[in-house]
């Protein structure tokens, strides 16, 4: 059984402290397939970094990244709805994927990362959903799904965080962001959008070269393959 006044203090001295708390809590799979706690990597403290920043100067964090393959963005990105809904009472966040199968993807890190979970810090865990994560002790939701017509029509919880994952490659997925983002708190909401390179000449291409010009709310971010390959050595020397 959990020991409450346990995790309630742990809660209470890991909040805010995202790098900590991933590599107590948090444990992912490697390209080696060894199971290790999650350390975030270069790319990963920059996009946390920005993602601070935004926050503590406007009240809310809207973000584009454009990334390389194989970065960790995506993973990083489940943590940290994990980390929210673990550490906030009542918060609600939700994942969306541009596929079926990168929705299975997207949720078997978090189900990887409950069943490694320390016991002594896990709250008790709602009854098993497709693809959800509740903490029914803290009334917080963690749901990880497809985007597509039907999600885009959805009424659901207010949602304090979304991550759209390979945003690009979605269907129609301003009009799913359009209809997903009156959801959102009016205060401490953040939405991070992240996607490999594709769709030239698409709205979401349109949608990212107006990010880059300052034309909307999202900060463009962009972390092309060869500056994480530096930024990791960069680290390595330090």
């Amino acid at each position: 059984a959990v020991d409450w006044k346990t995790l309630d203090k742990e809660t209470d001295r890991l909040a805010g402290d995202y790098g900590e708390w991933a590599g107590r809590c948090y444990t992912i799979l490697t390209k080696s397939k060894t199971y290790v706690p999650l350390t975030p990597n270069p790319v990963q403290k920059l996009i946390g970094a920005d993602e601070s920043r935004q926050m503590r100067e406007t009240g809310q964090v809207r973000q584009f990244i454009l990334k390389a393959r194989q970065g960790g963005v995506a993973t990083d990105q489940q943590a940290r709805a994990l980390d929210l809904i673990w550490g906030k009472k009542g918060a609600t966040a939700m994942t969306l994927a541009d596929n079926r199968e990168n929705t299975d993807i997207l949720f078997g890190i978090t189900q990887r990362a409950i069943e490694h979970f320390p016991p002594a810090l896990l709250p008790r865990l709602g009854d098993a959903q497709t693809r959800e994560v509740t903490f029914p002790g803290r009334d917080s939701r963690f749901w990880t799904g497809t985007a597509g017509a039907k999600t885009a029509g959805k009424r659901g919880p207010t949602l304090d965080r979304l991550h759209f994952s390979e945003f690009a490659f979605a269907d129609d997925p301003i009009t799913i962001l359009g209809a997903i983002t009156p959801a959102l708190v009016p205060k401490g909401s953040a939405i991070v959008l992240e996607t490999t390179g594709g769709g030239h000449g698409s709205e979401a291409h349109d949608f990212w070269k107006r990010a880059k010009a300052g034309k909307t709310s999202y900060r463009a971010l962009f972390y092309p393959w060869w500056e994480c390959d530096f930024l990791h050595y960069r680290m390595l020397l330090l």
